[in-house]
């Protein structure tokens, strides 16, 4: 990158956007042409892997460049540790006006630290349009989430102020339109639905109660979770759009060209996965290979495709090796790989590792109290076509992602060797802890994070 070059640099979180949804993934061109367009002009890894299965805990890997077991963010604390540097902090320091809007404000935000380093982060909480309004939802029967717009709305006064600013601005924006419950405008909503034949009464009747399906409460079946599919991928075509909106905002002020940005996601989802909703209670690949695309006119070859497995969380080290030198970035993150271009730093991580530190399963306990409620601390070590996770209640289980992609088959007796082979790359402090059936609730007792937890599900 070199010491005198300092991009402008966007970087988005596209909130439990799974890879595979994604055009440039495999999925189809009508869903995300935008991101599909970013891809075929600069880099897309085809091997992303985050760092764990929910906001918190990954968005903080991605902001500090640390795991979990070592930045401190999880459900009982909720909150980042005071001594750790973080990614935007970092950039104010060496001399950029750094800007975000957040919609997913209960993680990504003030009330877990994650705002520290911002000049301005802007906190946005989705609103919900009832049913039959005209602006409303699917059909006319199904609300609107409005997130996508509220981000782009914000982006937009933030981005005026920071473009006739001398300085290069570092610009972060988090969408939560694919995070349940998947409510998109009817436009974007409908060729999807239609592709399947969903109509007004079956929206009607479907329920997104990821609780009550944890809780034994809830059956969906094959045909339910394909509609909850089609919402999802119409919310993914919103946040696509949206992102668009930003980029000729960006294009307007003349400073796209030379712009650094970077697409990831926190988490995948489930869509029907052995039977599952949401993004809990798992670290399977649904959950934790996630899109991450680069683009850089100039400096990034069009249409690049990189099949190393890699980690999100290395976009701060290799920032710092760009813009400080690789000796600051080799000391401040030993084990730190390459992910941008010019990095000297080896490429890839040959085993990538994510924790689910602790179960999410607040809103399930006080749902149904009595039930046998699942969660469990886990540990994921991934590399060369195997899995391994981990329980904390000794649990282990060992999958050949090449022969079993939907991580069905537990292989562990019959590969003894390769599961010690993986369970030898995992660190001591990332072993998950004996079961304890989770937190009751988060580690706050602030009433307005309880109140927009509690909007997300988790409380």
């Amino acid at each position: 990158m070199g010491t005198a070059l300092r991009p402008d640099i966007l970087l988005v979180v596209l909130d439990a956007a799974r890879a595979d949804r994604l055009g440039c993934y495999g999925r189809g061109a009508a869903v995300t042409p935008v991101l599909d367009r970013l891809a075929g002009q600069g880099l897309r890894f085809d091997q992303a892997i985050a760092t764990s299965c929910w906001t918190l805990e990954s968005v903080a890997s991605l902001f500090t460049g640390l795991y979990p077991a070592d930045h401190g963010a999880h459900f009982g604390s909720m909150r980042l540790s005071g001594d750790v540097d973080t990614l935007p902090a970092w950039l104010q320091r060496v001399g950029y006006r750094t800007i975000g809007v957040s919609a997913n404000s209960a993680f990504v935000g003030r009330h877990t630290g994650l705002n520290r380093g911002f000049h301005r982060l802007e906190e946005v909480a989705p609103e919900i349009i009832p049913a039959g309004d005209q602006t409303g939802g699917a059909a006319g029967v199904l609300p609107l989430k409005d997130s996508a717009g509220r981000v782009v709305a914000a982006a937009e006064q933030l981005l005026r102020r920071a473009i006739g600013a001398p300085e290069p601005f570092f610009l972060y924006l988090h969408f939560v339109d694919t995070h349940l419950p998947y409510y998109p405008p009817e436009r974007f909503a409908r060729p999807f639905l239609d592709g399947i034949g969903a109509g007004a009464g079956e929206l009607r009747k479907l329920s997104q109660d990821a609780a009550a399906l944890f809780g034994g409460r809830l059956k969906v079946d094959r045909r339910g979770f394909d509609i909850l599919g089609a919402l999802y991928d119409g919310a993914l075509s919103w946040m696509d759009a949206a992102l668009g909106r930003v980029l000729e905002l960006i294009a307007g002020s003349g400073r796209l060209h030379g712009l650094l940005s970077v697409v990831t996601a926190d988490h995948g989802e489930h869509l029907g996965e052995q039977g599952m909703m949401d993004h809990a209670f798992s670290l399977s690949d649904t959950l934790v290979r996630v899109p991450l695309l680069v683009g850089w006119p100039g400096v990034i070859e069009s249409g690049t495709v990189v099949a190393d497995q890699v980690q999100p969380l290395d976009l701060f080290p290799s920032l710092v090796a760009g813009l400080e030198g690789p000796g600051q970035a080799d000391s401040r993150f030993p084990d730190r790989r390459g992910l941008l271009p010019g990095d000297q730093a080896p490429p890839g991580r040959p085993w990538a590792l994510a924790q689910y530190t602790e179960p999410v399963n607040a809103a399930l306990r006080r749902r149904f109290p009595g039930e046998a409620i699942p969660g469990q601390s886990l540990a994921m070590v991934r590399g060369g076509g195997w899995k391994l996770v981990l329980g904390g209640d000794g649990s282990t289980l060992l999958h050949s992602l090449d022969e079993d992609p939907e991580e069905v088959c537990d292989v562990s007796r019959d590969h003894p060797q390769r599961l010690e082979e993986l369970r030898r790359q995992l660190p001591q402090r990332m072993v998950p802890r004996p079961a304890g059936g989770g937190t009751a609730g988060p580690g706050t007792a602030d009433p307005e994070l309880e109140a927009r937890l509690a909007s997300l599900g988790y409380l």
